[in-house]
């Protein structure tokens, strides 16, 4: 939610308490095959520690992954029309949202697309919604 914090150091290596709540949240509320979408950093993070299936991850097991690594930075600057953002999330069967630190990085606003995403798990580290 804080678009101008700095992520901390090694955030990805030894994840924080309440990102680790997130990804709790995930492995306790939804499927291993709901696919979840979030920045590459998350993307290499979830499937361990929640199970879930990530839309992009780690560079060798992404299929098109620099393409995937594009689509996804622009979809984070929410310059996309609403309509055509959730038909883009649809159509790669994406249940799953994820706004973080990479994330809010690119300076994109999720209550742009608040008419499709909604909130379901939020704390000062991670936001998860569910796409409708």
């Amino acid at each position: 939610q804080n678009q101008e914090f700095t992520p901390p150091i090694n955030f990805n290596i030894y994840p924080f308490k309440n990102l680790n709540a997130g990804f709790l949240w995930l492995e306790k509320n939804t499927k291993p095959e709901n696919v979840v979408y979030s920045d590459v950093t998350l993307g290499n993070l979830i499937p361990a520690y929640a199970g879930n299936t990530v839309y992009v991850g780690h560079s060798i097991s992404t299929v098109n992954y620099g393409q995937k690594r594009k689509e996804v930075a622009y979809f984070y600057t929410t310059k996309m029309a609403p309509e055509q953002a959730r038909q883009y999330l649809l159509q790669r069967r994406i249940k799953y949202v994820i706004w973080s630190y990479d994330e809010w990085g690119a300076k994109g606003n999720p209550q742009e697309y608040s008419s499709f995403l909604i909130l379901r798990f939020a704390n000062s580290e991670i936001q998860i919604y569910e796409v409708k």
